[in-house]
């Protein structure tokens, strides 16, 4: 598997940007040849990526107690292989009734893969021992795991976009009322969000679970935007 790992990471550096009209995997995309560029992260054999994947998982039909495991995949395994069930990694996960205490959970797994991504974890490759470090540099959730993930408003709530904070507004559906998010001309739209207003500017003015700035509640999951930036 190591050997079809380093083929991979050596076939996406061999294309060039204006060689690849279509994508058909994440190794295709501009930013993953990036970090194979010399004095990047993947440019060392020794370095791999992974995507991340958390939902909510019911334990039996009759019972409100839940699963919300965390599944890690490596992005360098070939694709036919990367998603099955021998090639995917639990590398977390919660049983109880309601959500996970989100801040808690996410933050011990952004921990330990910002220790993966700093110090790796030596491994026996045929007889040798090798020191494997592991970058998370994506994650893929539904919208109601994105909202518990990044301490957000849900996407039916008041500014619930995670791209922009436009706050949209409630409109009457049927026998009820509905969130919508209305066209606006390029002068009226609301300024798009950024790494540095998360992470800075509203980080000291949302302290608490209650309080809301543009959408964010309370203290951002620290640990696991630093491991994704």
């Amino acid at each position: 598997m190591f050997e079809k790992i380093l083929s991979t990471k050596k076939k996406a550096k061999a294309v060039k940007t204006s060689d690849s009209s279509t994508l058909q995997d994440i190794t295709d995309g501009k930013y993953y040849r990036q970090l194979l560029e010399d004095g990047q992260f993947l440019a060392s054999e020794n370095c791999i990526s992974g995507l991340f994947n958390t939902d909510v998982i019911p334990l039996y039909k009759s019972s409100h107690v839940k699963l919300w495991p965390i599944f890690l995949a490596i992005n360098e395994i070939p694709l036919r292989q990367r998603f099955s069930r021998e090639s995917m990694l639990l590398v977390g996960i919660w049983q109880g009734k309601g959500s996970p205490p989100f801040l808690q959970y996410m933050n011990a797994f952004g921990e330990e893969m910002c220790h993966l991504y700093h110090r790796g974890i030596d491994v026996n490759i045929l007889g040798s021992i090798i020191t494997i470090k592991l970058g998370v540099f994506a994650g893929i959730v539904d919208l109601q795991a994105k909202g518990y993930i990044l301490n957000m408003t849900m996407h039916k709530g008041e500014s619930g976009c995670s791209t922009c904070e436009e706050p949209g507004r409630t409109v009457k559906q049927g026998k009820g009322h509905s969130r919508c998010y209305p066209y606006r001309e390029t002068k009226d739209r609301f300024p798009l969000r950024d790494s540095d207003d998360i992470k800075y500017n509203l980080g000291p003015k949302a302290t608490t679970e209650r309080e809301k700035n543009k959408g964010i509640i309370g203290i951002r999951q620290w640990s696991v935007i630093n491991a994704m930036v």
